[in-house]
């Protein structure tokens, strides 16, 4: 029996459109694996330096390359890295020894937090902003919002992550700039949950010092990115309100505020969606450098250290997370944009 004579026409086109765009990202992620993988293993870099002690041979150098398996060719170590991958396997650390999956699920919730606070906050406060500045345009209030918008752009979330250490940090002490709780927090440490996990189940006094330490990094990113979203947000819904529709709602006596919940708004979601998905692929990206200078052991300070040590397996391993995360990201903003915008449907 056909499916399609069972299932609604909408309902097969809905199918087949999320089947195509999972196929469309799945690809995706195999070519972008492959690119890493060859590259890492063509650069120049030397892994074996780490594990040679000064009085190592040519014969025990080979013999480690031989170990680690970088004596194959290049085709067939590939082959082998995804076979392994497969199987749940990323692979042994060269520095550490542990399994580089058990290294990356201790530092993910730190960094997945980080960007799901940002991306909250970040929406929400440019939501707040531009229609705010957008409802009282003209006025010396929104001018105000304009310029300090405008001064919030020029200024990256790296700078941010410096200005607010100073001031808060350094000058006046109020809240904590490195690491992940205070060290005088009374945690059960666990190896096989990490960090973490631990602080999660440490109770109130936990949590609190958690959110502390998390306050500044979230904000230097939240300060990064809202500004572009409110300057889209406003120049949206100044397009909106030059279109007929709006003009016909006027006409049929709907007040001011009624037409910026009712008709603007829900306009402007399918593009605030479409520089969100940029937006938040970018920010995976940007927490590397903002938890190196917080000090938060998410996957941004991991990866500098496996950079730093030459560490392939560690390396490829968390590269491979962050394709993960921005293809997850891209799937679910692309999902929410084709049901917000019955437009792009026929686009997927």
């Amino acid at each position: 029996m056909n499916v399609a004579n069972i299932m609604p026409k909408s309902m097969v086109f809905r199918f087949r459109s999320c089947f195509n765009l999972c196929v469309k990202y799945l690809f995706l992620m195999l070519v972008v694996t492959a690119f890493i993988f060859f590259f890492l293993r063509l650069a120049p870099l030397d892994p074996t330096g780490l594990l040679m002690s000064p009085m190592s041979t040519p014969a025990d150098i080979l013999h480690i390359k031989h170990r680690l398996g970088l004596d194959l060719p290049i085709w067939k170590q590939y082959l082998y890295w995804v076979d392994a991958l497969l199987h749940g396997n990323a692979g042994m650390s060269y520095v550490s020894g542990e399994q580089v999956t058990a290294l990356i699920l201790h530092a993910v919730p730190v960094t997945f937090t980080l960007i799901t606070i940002t991306l909250i906050v970040s929406v929400a406060l440019a939501f707040f902003f531009a229609i705010l500045a957008f409802y009282y345009r003209g006025n010396r209030l929104s001018e105000w919002v304009d310029h300090l918008n405008n001064l919030f752009l020029c200024i990256p979330d790296f700078l941010w992550s410096i200005l607010l250490v100073f001031i808060f940090g350094i000058s006046f002490h109020l809240l904590p700039t490195f690491g992940l709780i205070d060290p005088a927090t009374d945690l059960t440490l666990n190896d096989k949950h990490g960090l973490f996990v631990a602080i999660i189940l440490g109770g109130p006094s936990a949590w609190l010092s958690l959110a502390a330490h998390l306050l500044l990094p979230a904000m230097a990113l939240i300060m990064g990115i809202t500004p572009l979203q409110m300057k889209n947000l406003f120049n949206q819904l100044t397009r909106i309100y030059q279109r007929d529709f709006i003009y016909y709602a006027q006409l049929r006596g709907q007040t001011a505020f009624q037409l910026l919940i009712s008709q603007a708004i829900p306009n402007t979601l399918a593009g605030a969606l479409s520089l969100l998905s940029n937006q938040a692929s970018m920010l995976v990206g940007g927490t590397l450098l903002v938890e190196t200078l917080f000090g938060l052991p998410g996957l941004g300070m991991l990866m500098i250290k496996a950079l730093g040590n030459q560490d392939l397996p560690l390396i490829e391993g968390i590269a491979l997370c962050y394709i993960l995360l921005v293809i997850s990201i891209q799937l679910i903003t692309g999902t929410c944009m084709y049901l917000v915008d019955p437009r792009r449907r026929g686009n997927v």
